[in-house]
């Protein structure tokens, strides 16, 4: 999986940039198309950090889950939490899409 970090206005440690690969590398357990995922740090605002991170997927699928707090490592764990959510939703929508209401054959 392809990944990007990018910082503004915030200086990326090893350790911060450790801890983002770490979580980023478990996202293919909850949906296998994702191909490149995209991280972005801002702290435009003094004491505020956001958090964006931007998953593409195969066949043009697009998840973007956003997060603002004052701790980065905490906003980039909310965030990733986010998009580990929309992720496993699409898996589940994909998966039953040939049983209308997922409960399975009548």
């Amino acid at each position: 999986m392809d990944c990007t970090i990018t910082a503004k206005h915030l200086r990326l440690t090893d350790a911060l940039k450790a801890h983002v690969e770490e979580k980023i590398s478990k996202l293919h357990r909850y949906y296998d198309g994702v191909g490149h995922v995209e991280v972005v740090l801002n702290a435009d605002n003094p004491g505020l950090v956001k958090v964006e991170v931007i998953a593409k997927a195969r066949r043009g699928d697009v998840f973007v889950a956003t997060h603002d707090g004052q701790d980065v490592t905490a906003c980039v764990d909310a965030a990733i939490e986010k998009l580990t959510r929309q992720l496993t939703k699409k898996k589940g929508i994909s998966r039953d899409h040939r049983h209308p209401g997922g409960k399975g054959v009548a």
